[in-house]
């Protein structure tokens, strides 16, 4: 085998994180790793965190699995190990590279289609949406595997279904299918086929990414902030900043414009 095919191999092993621009600013990221039904790896986590720290221009995320199988069954157990102390778990990584995600600037939708489990269950959840077709099934399996799952992805599930159902899916392990993910409030949008799945949340994005930037990114930091309960005098401060940046940006006077002239806005993101 040369060289070639052997690095070609190793990278279908760890699985790559494929990006590609839809205009309107909207940019699809893909997890593909279809063999493990797109697990996460520790490249694939860096991956992430390096996307999202250096992709500035994007106003809006859609990010899906390769195929319809899975849009993501979760950390790659495959790789766990004997972790002495001091090292770095795999959850960690897992969420530095959802924290990323949801630092960005850009609004996020995930297209759910076939299994989220684990990683991929909270990877959904830290998108601000989440569309499904008829074959989406979630599930938090590490009372299964004989892991405790990190405070902040339980956190996460829980801002979204409530603590009890959180307690029902982490500590039972079962499967949610995606009309009672819907009911639940997992899922913001579910559809009949995988045709409209993707039509629905490509149009999603494109609506996300033609609002004002600044707007959007202040909002969503407050919305963190509320889930996390942070009110101390320095986070409201650093809020009030967001909102004074925002009442003197050129994007607040072009959509008071276009709202009073009765058109769409063009928004820059200053």
């Amino acid at each position: 085998m040369s060289f070639e095919e052997t690095t070609q191999n190793r990278q279908l092993c760890e699985g790559r994180v494929l990006l590609e621009d839809l205009g309107g600013g909207v940019c699809r990221l893909t997890l593909s790793n279809a063999s493990q039904r797109n697990a996460l790896t520790v490249s694939m986590l860096d991956e992430l965190k390096k996307t999202f720290a250096s992709s500035a221009q994007v106003r809006a995320w859609l990010i899906q699995g390769e195929g319809q199988q899975a849009f993501c069954s979760g950390y790659n157990i495959e790789t766990l190990k004997h972790y002495e102390e001091g090292e770095q778990l795999p959850d960690e990584g897992v969420h530095e590279a959802l924290c990323a995600l949801e630092a960005h600037p850009a609004p996020s939708v995930a297209l759910v289609q076939g299994f989220a489990y684990g990683a991929g269950l909270e990877l959904a959840a830290a998108c601000d949406f989440r569309v499904s077709d008829a074959t989406g099934i979630f599930c938090m399996p590490p009372a299964r595997l004989g892991l405790i799952y990190p405070l902040g992805g339980i956190r996460r599930i829980a801002n979204l279904i409530g603590m009890g159902r959180a307690r029902w899916m982490f500590l039972t392990g079962q499967r949610v299918l995606a009309p009672q993910a819907l009911e639940w409030g997992l899922l913001n949008g579910l559809v009949a086929s995988p045709e409209e799945a993707h039509a629905y949340a490509r149009g999603l994005c494109q609506n996300l990414a033609a609002g004002a930037p600044l707007a959007l990114r202040g909002m969503r930091a407050s919305m963190r902030y509320a889930m996390e309960q942070k009110e101390d005098s320095q986070v409201l401060q650093r809020l009030r900043e967001e909102r004074r940046k925002a009442y003197n940006s050129e994007d607040t006077r072009e959509g008071r414009a276009a709202f009073l002239e009765k058109r769409p806005p063009r928004f820059k993101g200053f």
